[in-house]
């Protein structure tokens, strides 16, 4: 069996609600599970109240995700010009 990828994304309204929902309703058939949404204001996200169901825990920042948590994979759903910022947030390594 394929290891489970943990996915983390960043930015829950706007585009994110697409991929939000692909997300929440197909993760699990790819053995894929979503660990985090970050976001400081995710009151634009669609999914907000399934993701406080699923218990699924939601950060402002990635320091904060980082200080509690890991992913294998962050997804930024984000528009493009604001990539950058998180882009030198992201761990490249498992901590150990």
């Amino acid at each position: 069996m394929n290891k489970e990828v943990t996915v983390a994304m960043v930015a829950l309204g706007g585009y994110g609600n697409f991929y939000l929902s692909a997300l929440l309703a197909e993760a699990a058939a790819h053995n894929v599970k979503l660990v985090a949404g970050i976001d400081p204001n995710p009151v634009n996200c669609r999914y907000l109240k399934q993701l406080k169901q699923a218990q699924i825990p939601i950060y402002s920042d990635l320091d904060h995700f980082y200080a509690e948590s890991w992913a294998d994979l962050i997804f930024i759903a984000a528009p493009i010009h604001l990539h950058a910022p998180f882009l030198s947030l992201i761990h490249i390594s498992e901590p150990t």
